[in-house]
């Protein structure tokens, strides 16, 4: 557990103290190995506050404290929200009777200090009164944020782009159409300024030069598919049928399905990767009344789509993507902007291949991490079980070809680094930008490795033949494992392998070299 912990859990964490400097960090509310991260001597003080030299203040989740005694001594500084129940009165008779020390509350204290005087709360220059910012600037970094994160996931016979000028209608169909979903539920929600829907986005888009209707298809209200509604206005019975009649008359139809923040929120996991309620078949409705038929994604995790993939031309995985949402689908869609964005996650053909299948939720409260190290594409590798999209894949309206991949040496010690580069060249006809991903595989290790481990990426902006060379450093951290029994990172002496792609299933080429 020790290793899975170092090697997937907390590189993320490492490398927001250690790089990004974080003032602060929230400990979880469950238990890690049995002890609740509030309570965790190990993770606060041994290995966040001691080894990776923190120097910020822990504070907890909203009620994830449990106990005076060991979460003020496993290195917890501040309890949330206030007032304190179990840092407050508690913590003080605790000093008090001696089972605290003052010095361990010193440091709570210089920790909470050092946080407000790095905000410049204690200075004339850190009263600010609560404003709002809404420039153009900050309208123009969220369009291009949303734009940047979408995915193109299918493309048949180049469909996308859109042509505006070939186009003289398009149905707009879906429960997620004339909505704007941008975010998650619960403590994920932010509220914006203001949101564009994918239905208005494309009507602006349009503007009068293409006609866009629109149809509802069907609902995802969870009230509504659970019976439980409290009369909401009923839907027409033929909400499917009006959008099939829509989708037949266009030229395209877009079908905008996914979750909303009634599905993918806090406190509750989703229980199956099936789009709710009758969207799957409003796809495959869509899709036989429209030769034509591409879906947009709105969710934040995986969903199943093996029963309609095959009879759509093109999916975009749009993501939750912020109050942008509707105008950043409409320039992906029609060209405006290339989609460059990646697969953070592997989308498995169905929920029984994913790597947790078997050990979650668990039994009794308790939940065993059997897969290991094993996660996402390392799993599917070492398995070989083919996924339905890899980690790191997306397409382009563009095409990129890689060549001359060179290592700075073809051995080096622990104390050396290692200069891996590359040359991208964009072969298509338009601008666009790559997302270059390099893995590393020891061909030969005393522990079980994955086939490959991402190390580090590069998105690169290439103009229609024009060509960029890519560089990457890799160090003995970047080889090493780490050892559960020694206690530390190992970089083991042999032959290790590079590959750099375009995703974990798409290597476009590779090279060797020795650690001495």
């Amino acid at each position: 557990m020790e290793r899975t912990i170092r090697e997937i859990y907390l590189p993320s964490f490492e490398a927001a103290v250690k790089e990004a400097k974080s003032w602060t960090l929230m400990c979880s509310y469950n238990r890690i190995n049995g002890i609740y991260a509030s309570e965790n001597h190990y993770l606060l003080t041994e290995i966040l506050k001691k080894e990776w030299g923190f120097d910020g203040a822990v504070i907890s989740d909203w009620g994830a404290v449990h106990s005076t005694l060991p979460s003020a001594n496993a290195g917890l500084d501040m309890e949330m929200p206030g007032p304190a129940r179990f840092l407050g009165d508690a913590l003080l008779q605790a000093v008090n009777e001696g089972k605290v020390t003052e010095e361990t509350i010193n440091d709570k204290v210089r920790r909470i200090l050092r946080v407000i005087m790095r905000a410049g709360v204690m200075d004339e220059s850190g009263k600010s009164v609560e404003s709002s910012a809404n420039t153009p600037e900050h309208q123009a970094l969220a369009r291009e944020a949303a734009g940047e994160a979408i995915v193109l996931l299918k493309n048949k016979g180049n469909t996308l782009p859109l042509k505006k000028d070939s186009i003289r209608s398009l149905a707009v169909i879906g429960p997620n159409a004339a909505e704007a979903r941008i975010e998650g539920g619960g403590s994920s929600c932010v509220k914006p300024y203001y949101m564009v829907s994918p239905l208005d986005g494309l009507r602006q888009y349009c503007g009068d030069s293409i006609k866009v209707s629109y149809e509802l298809g069907c609902q995802i209200n969870r009230n509504t598919l659970s019976l439980k509604a409290d009369y909401l206005t009923p839907a027409p019975a033929d909400l499917m049928e009006r959008a099939v009649k829509a989708a037949a008359s266009a030229d395209v139809a877009l079908v905008f399905v996914g979750t909303s923040e009634e599905w993918e929120t806090e406190g509750f996991d989703r229980e199956s990767m099936e789009l709710p309620g009758q969207q799957a078949k409003l796809i495959e409705r869509i899709a036989e009344a429209n030769k034509k038929t591409i879906v947009v994604l709105n969710n934040g995790s995986p969903v199943a789509m093996e029963r309609w993939l095959g009879k759509v031309v093109g999916v975009v995985e749009a993501w939750f993507p912020g109050q942008e949402c509707g105008n950043a689908i409409a320039e992906v869609l029609f060209g405006t902007i290339n989609p460059s964005g990646k697969l953070p996650v592997t989308f498995p053909r169905r929920l029984e291949d994913n790597p947790t299948f078997i050990n979650y939720p668990g039994e009794n409260g308790k939940v065993l991490y059997g897969e290991g190290i094993f996660v996402g594409y390392r799993y599917y590798d070492a398995k070989k079980v083919e996924p339905l999209f890899p980690f790191g894949y997306g397409l382009s309206y563009t095409s990129f070809q890689y060549s001359n991949l060179e290592v700075s040496q073809s051995e080096m010690t622990a104390d050396d680094q290692l200069a891996v580069t590359i040359e991208i060249k964009n072969t298509g006809k338009r601008t666009g930008q790559e997302v270059i991903q390099l893995y590393i595989h020891d061909v030969d290790s005393s522990l079980a490795r994955p086939p490959k481990e991402l190390k580090d990426f590069r998105k690169v902006f290439l103009k229609p033949g024009e060509m960029k060379k890519v560089s990457f450093t890799l160090d003995k951290r970047s080889l090493s494992f780490y050892d559960p029994d020694k206690k530390q990172w190992m970089a083991e002496p042999g032959e290790f392998d590079v590959l750099v792609g375009s995703s974990s299933r798409d290597i476009r080429s590779t090279a060797s070299f020795k650690l001495k």
